[in-house]
């Protein structure tokens, strides 16, 4: 899968370096294991979402595919990892930075699969909108565009 970034607020390489990650794990209360360490040195060195499967190859020394499976359930739940759904059925997984600096969306080629993150996000004012048609507060979104890339069309 080929990737790019296009940010305009925070961005992939201002991520809290790897110890900052790890200090994090371990504020929680949860042990760091080899597993989880590796895991998360992986998903810290990636630049886009990536499957479990594609976790586990890139670190299929240190763990087991189950390992993967249950160190990605415990980020998810910790607020370490975000699942995405690029609309194939496929899971995909990538580290969080707390805050506003998380939230980001994609653009993915119909053809080949290549993904650019994108840092831009609706105004304000869009859900604050919807909170007042609607009658719902805590608005949030998930939120993926597909297309057709400039090698692709």
């Amino acid at each position: 899968m080929d990737t790019e970034n296009v940010h305009c607020c925070g961005s992939f390489s201002e991520r809290a370096n790897l110890d900052k990650w790890i200090e994090r794990l371990q504020s929680t209360g949860m042990k760091l294991t080899a597993p989880r360490q590796a895991i998360l040195e992986y998903l810290h060195n990636q630049s886009h979402p990536i499957t479990n499967r594609e976790i586990y190859n890139g670190i299929s020394n240190d763990c087991d595919l189950a390992s993967v499976y249950r160190s990605i359930s415990l980020f998810i739940k910790i607020g370490f990892v975000q699942q995405f759904d690029f609309g194939d059925g496929i899971a995909r997984f990538e580290l969080v930075e707390p805050g506003s600096h998380s939230h980001h969306h994609h653009i993915i080629c119909n053809v080949c699969s290549k993904v650019i993150e994108l840092d831009h996000c609706f105004p304000d004012s869009l859900s604050e909108t919807i909170a007042k048609h609607t009658g719902f507060t805590q608005i949030t979104h998930k939120l993926e565009f597909f297309g057709l890339c400039s090698n692709c069309k």
